[in-house]
């Protein structure tokens, strides 16, 4: 993942080195490296963690040859390569091997209409220094945070996460009351909603164009109620368990494109299991890298679940069994966490996540698909 963040500023030119300090808030997003760009009235900063074309001439920000824009993105859109070669056939010509290139490109040839085509998780913020326009967008179903906030001083600003937001002095850091009552309700904080007032989050499946003096009005591109009532209709469920298994090996072979060392979480559940076989069909079992976190309680740990699983698959499996009091985590993960959050498995996940960046840049996971199989009670 990467961090990304600016500030937005007619009235007077903005502070570059607040913007250097709040992508360096997200180092932890980015170790790669941080480019901050001055653009007039905006100023773009960037961390990345170098996962496609690792070259230094696609470190962000990045600008179009004609630098009219520049772009700041985090994320991966999964059919670069087929929009690249759309593109190309336009008379597009391209500088680096990057799917951040393809993004700005695409906007530049498609407008706003650029994330309807793109497959993938992302956000990012492009600047169009003719039209002195900001456009963001965040992927269909929030899988990579924005944040934004106009600020009392006619500011705008914008990042990954809210302890960047912080570092601008204007931000009040009062509570959001009613994120509270969420929060204590669910536990979590719902919508576009967050934990400090003044600052909301730009809605998944949603743009915005910011432009001088006018409304903040999040739109629309995509929204899940609409996707979800598109029914397929089959003849069987052998049909259906085919069509889905094809859309699933689909999926996880666009995610396997990388240019660092990929692996995947494996805890001998279906849903973490379904995708390892499903890695297992694009490429060598044994070059398939999974990992799997153990405890000392038995009635939590899910190593032998998951030792079953790969010897049955032949994938390479790593796993760790946590001998430390992950209460003394604690701190650490709600640092990282920004906003309350009260799903424990959090917790367990902090360590596999360490244990697993230890012989991996990018990890393929199961999580959220309970929700979509109705999996657990």
């Amino acid at each position: 993942m990467c961090g990304i963040c600016g500030i937005i500023s007619w009235d007077r030119p903005p502070a570059s080195e607040l913007v250097a300090n709040m992508a360096e808030r997200m180092s932890h997003r980015g170790p790669d490296a941080q480019g901050v760009m001055e653009l007039g009235p905006a100023v773009l900063g960037h961390r990345r963690l170098s996962i496609i074309d690792l070259h230094e001439t696609s470190n962000q920000p990045f600008s179009d040859s004609s630098g009219r824009y520049s772009i700041t993105y985090n994320g991966e859109v999964y059919n670069y390569k087929s929009l690249r070669k759309e593109l190309e056939s336009e008379g597009v010509r391209f500088s680096t091997n990057s799917d951040t290139e393809v993004v700005l490109e695409g906007y530049k040839r498609w407008g706003d209409d650029a994330v309807r085509r793109f497959n993938g998780m992302f956000a990012f913020g492009i600047w169009d220094s003719k039209e002195q326009t900001l456009f963001l967008s965040r992927d269909r179903l929030g899988k990579k945070p924005l944040f934004y906030s106009r600020l009392p001083t006619g500011e705008f600003i914008f990042a990954s996460e809210l302890k960047a937001l912080e570092v601008h002095p204007a931000l009040s850091g009062e509570i959001n009351q009613r994120a509270i009552i969420h929060y204590l309700s669910l536990s979590y904080v719902l919508g576009s909603e967050s934990i400090l007032a003044g600052v909301e989050k730009l809605p998944p499946g949603h743009s915005l164009t910011l432009r001088e003096n006018g409304a903040l009005e999040p739109k629309s591109y995509w929204d899940l109620a609409s996707a979800f009532s598109r029914k397929q209709s089959f003849t069987s469920e052998q049909e259906a368990s085919e069509a889905l298994i094809e859309i699933l090996d689909d999926a996880v072979a666009l995610r396997l494109v990388s240019d660092v060392p990929l692996g995947s979480f494996l805890s001998g559940g279906i849903d973490s299991s379904s995708i390892v076989a499903s890695m297992c069909q694009a490429r060598e079992p044994k070059k398939n890298l999974t990992f799997s976190m153990g405890f000392n309680e038995g009635d939590f740990s899910e190593t032998e679940e998951a030792k079953v699983t790969a010897n049955h698959l032949g994938v390479t499996h790593n796993e760790r069994i946590v001998e430390e009091a992950m209460v003394n985590a604690l701190q650490e993960i709600a640092y990282y966490l920004d906003e309350p959050f009260a799903d424990t498995s959090v917790i367990p996940m902090h360590f596999l996540s360490e244990f697993t960046r230890e012989h991996v840049t990018v990890a393929l996971s199961g999580d959220g698909a309970d929700e979509i199989f109705a999996g657990y009670e």
